[in-house]
C-alpha cells in the first residue's frame, strides 16, 4: 500500500468524527438484518480502494457514483464504524438493491433532522454536519427537500465532508456555487470533485 493510500485512509477515519474507523469489530459477523439498522453510505474517491483491501482483508463493498467517485458503506457500532466488505455481503445472499435502499433510507431520515447552512453573502447553502456522510447526502437531498429543487438547481460535493447547493438555476447562483465548490475542493482534506450536478429523474447527474 502506498503512503498516499495510508494517508487517505487516515483522513477517512478523521472525517468520521468522534466515531472513528474500526478495522475489526463484532459487526463483521452481523447478518443483513442486524447490519441494516446502522448501515450508511459514505462518498469517497476511488483511490480509497487502493489501500482499503489490505487493511480490511476484503475489498470494500461499493456502489459506483461518477468516476472517480464511489459510495462505500459503513456499519455503525459502539464507539466506531466498520466498513462493509464484499466478503460480508457474499454471506448475506441479499440483492444489491436491498443494501443500497437500507443505507439510503437511514441517511434520508438522519438528514431530515438537519438544517442546511447559508454560505455568507451567497445564494449557496451547505450541509456540513460533520458526521462523514455530508457528500453522500446528494443521493437523498432531493427527497429531503421535496418539491424545492428544479431541473435548473445545482449541487456540488467538493469534499467528503460537505454538500453545497443552489435552488435557483440563474447564472449568478450557479457561478457562486461553482466558485465555492472550486475553493472548497482545493482546500479540502478529502477532496472529491469541483464539478456540479443536477437532478434528472430524481438522480444526480453531471450538469
Amino acid at each position: 500500500m502506498t503512503e498516499s493510500s495510508q494517508d487517505w485512509l487516515k483522513r477517512i477515519a478523521g472525517a468520521l468524527g468522534t466515531q472513528g474507523l474500526k478495522i475489526e469489530s463484532e459487526a463483521t459477523e452481523w447478518d443483513f438484518k442486524k447490519a441494516a439498522s446502522g448501515l450508511y453510505p459514505i462518498m469517497v474517491h476511488r483511490r480509497f480502494l487502493e489501500g482499503a483491501e489490505s487493511i480490511l482483508g476484503s475489498p470494500p463493498w461499493i456502489t459506483d457514483f461518477k468516476d472517480p467517485l464511489v459510495l462505500a458503506y459503513v456499519i455503525e457500532v459502539d464507539e466506531g464504524r466498520q466498513f462493509l466488505t464484499r466478503a460480508q455481503v457474499d454471506r448475506w445472499s441479499v440483492t444489491r438493491d436491498r443494501i443500497e435502499s437500507a443505507g439510503r433510507s437511514l441517511l434520508y431520515h438522519m438528514t431530515r433532522d438537519e438544517t442546511p447552512q447559508s454560505v455568507e453573502e451567497s445564494p449557496v447553502e451547505a450541509y456540513r454536519v460533520g458526521d462523514g456522510y455530508d457528500a453522500a447526502r446528494i443521493i437523498v437531498i432531493e427527497d429531503v427537500h421535496f418539491g424545492e429543487f428544479t431541473p435548473d438547481s445545482r449541487i456540488a460535493i467538493p469534499s467528503t465532508e460537505e454538500l453545497l447547493f443552489v435552488r435557483s438555476g440563474d447564472d449568478e447562483s450557479i457561478a457562486a456555487l461553482r466558485d465555492e465548490a472550486q475553493r472548497r475542493h482545493e482546500s479540502a482534506d478529502l477532496p472529491l470533485t469541483p464539478d456540479l450536478f443536477r437532478f434528472e429523474r430524481s438522480k444526480p447527474v453531471p450538469a
